[in-house]
């Protein structure tokens, strides 16, 4: 397994979760099941983790990674699927996601551009920590 063939199963992971997941709420008018799909999530990275034979190290920058990009390839088509724009926010008061709360709290009501851009961000850093530590093994 190598690092390009794991993110391309991330992201087909995501976008699907996200198409799913709109469908159930906008068709079936049902609840996203949130720990479900961190459940699911978490155990791919896991696995991947496990075929890219990756350390402690690279393995952190992966998990870090694998975070970053699921906020962009489930989100923003989950947004799109719904009809919602690129940037929206949760307006349910509290959210029932705990991470929207999270990120509500740090970005405010109006920060969704500012939450794609740290993810954006972070999604490019930890690829880039996670290309040139491939030099270093």
């Amino acid at each position: 397994m190598n690092l390009e063939l794991s993110i391309l199963i991330l992201i087909g992971f995501n976008v699907c979760n996200a198409f799913i997941d709109a469908y159930k709420i906008t068709v079936l008018h049902r609840e996203i099941r949130h720990a479900i799909n961190f459940s699911a999530y978490a155990i791919l990275v896991w696995i991947l983790i496990h075929l890219l034979e990756y350390n402690a190290a690279r393995s952190i920058s992966f998990c870090l990674f694998s975070f970053f990009i699921r906020q962009i390839t489930f989100d923003i088509p989950l947004n799109w699927r719904r009809g919602l724009s690129t940037f929206y926010v949760s307006t349910a008061n509290p959210p029932k996601a705990i991470w929207d709360r999270i990120e509500i709290w740090i970005f405010g009501k109006d920060g969704g551009r500012k939450q794609v851009e740290w993810y954006l961000a972070g999604s490019a850093l930890t690829i880039t920590i996670l290309i040139f530590s491939q030099y270093g093994s």
